[in-house]
């Protein structure tokens, strides 16, 4: 009997819903050292027939209320065509009210809108 439910939840775990995100990112870390004033990364989009309405910003917490001040992200808003990629900039503008001692952690927040199908 144990052997039989354990073979029944093997089939239902490898059987269950996969999820494949169109919209990726080509780095989760984002390190910017001292002598650099700006660090770039991509926002891909591996979806066929869908584009989507990106969104970025850098934020002081992970919940996305704080933004930095000291950083511009550009393009902050745009659209990403499907099979496409898009540098996105984040440029250092002011030094001042960071450490100079330690580092720093800010959150970039980069959220995408699908379309509507057509």
């Amino acid at each position: 009997m144990i052997k039989y439910l354990r073979g029944l939840f093997f089939l239902l775990a490898a059987g269950g819903p996969t999820v494949s995100y169109a919209l990726s990112l080509d780095s989760t870390r984002l390190i910017l050292p001292q002598q650099k004033r700006e660090v770039v990364y991509q926002a891909i989009n591996s979806e066929e027939g869908r584009a989507y309405l990106v969104s970025v910003q850098l934020t002081k917490t992970p919940n996305g209320h704080e933004v930095v001040p000291n950083f511009v992200v550009s393009p902050q808003l745009f659209r990403l065509n499907p099979n496409s990629n898009n540098a996105i900039r984040v440029r250092l503008v002011s030094i001042a009210g960071l450490p100079v001692d330690r580092e720093s952690v800010f959150y970039v927040m980069t959220a995408g809108l699908p379309s509507s199908p057509t």
